[in-house]
Parts: C-alpha cells; structure tokens; sequence
C-alpha cells in the first residue's frame, strides 16, 4: 500500500510540475481522496 501511495504522490508531484492548471491538481486531489477512502 505503501508503495502505490508513494507513486501517487510522484505522480502529483510530476502533474503539479508539468502542469500549472489548478484545476488539474484539484481533480488529482480528489482522485486521491477516493483512492483513500476505498
């Protein structure tokens, strides 16, 4: 599980980098809270 969290932080880290949208980085972050609550 630990791993699949570090890869998902990677990848928002690298989509945050590549792009400035903030609408790109609040879809991100939801999809990260629905990972995490499933």
């Amino acid at each position: 599980m630990k791993s699949t969290f570090c890869e998902i932080l990677v990848n928002i880290l690298l989509k945050m980098i590549g792009c400035r949208n903030k609408l790109f980085d609040i879809i991100t972050f939801l999809e990260l809270f629905s990972i995490s609550y499933r």
